[in-house]
């Protein structure tokens, strides 16, 4: 899995990029609204969308725009493809904004999303992004990301979260293996 790639952009075009690093190209989607420049140096926070047809990654530039990208393909019927499109519209505390407001227009203007898909967002992650401020850093954000990107929701691993009491600074791969555990025991 893929979290950050550092290299020279060689080829620059709308919405994606060919990332030059260490004698292998990445492939990058982005949202169009970066500023990025062809021979320009960059570090990016990727995310690693691996499906049975598909292994794509997906750029940005800030944390912030990582974790809102990821909570948005959260909600079911929300793709990467819908997720970058909200992330081209504004920037990451404005669409938060508009989920805490309940403000459906601003997900209309997305191409892709009607009304209801904008009721759907807002409906899902009301209540995620408040939690999210305030749980996430009681967690290792590692562990966090690790287990959504094997498919968990937060909502889905909290419990057990809070039930193991979990060091912060307990390695990764034990935490993340203790985490599995209780998952699977609590589906037999």
């Amino acid at each position: 899995m893929i979290g950050g790639l550092k290299g020279k952009i060689e080829i620059l075009e709308p919405g994606r990029i060919i990332l030059w690093t260490r004698d292998i190209g990445y492939l990058l989607y982005h949202p169009i609204n970066l500023t990025l420049k062809e021979d320009e140096e960059r570090k990016f926070y990727v995310y690693t969308y691996v499906k049975e047809d598909a292994l794509n990654l997906y750029a940005f530039i800030t944390k912030g725009q990582l974790r809102l990208f990821q909570t948005l393909i959260q909600v079911s019927g929300i793709g990467p493809k819908l997720a970058l499109a909200v992330l081209e519209t504004s920037s990451v505390d404005k669409i938060k904004q508009a989920i805490q407001e309940g403000d459906v227009s601003f997900f209309t203007r997305v191409p892709g999303i009607g009304k209801k898909g904008g009721q759907k967002i807002i409906l899902e992650l009301s209540s995620v992004l408040k939690l999210d401020i305030k749980e996430e850093k009681k967690y290792n954000p590692q562990l966090l990301q690790a287990l959504k990107n094997l498919g968990y929701k937060f909502g889905e691993v909290k419990p057990i979260l809070e039930e193991l009491e979990l060091d912060y600074n307990l390695p990764l791969d034990h935490s993340l293996r203790l985490v599995l555990r209780q998952l699977a025991k609590k589906t037999k």
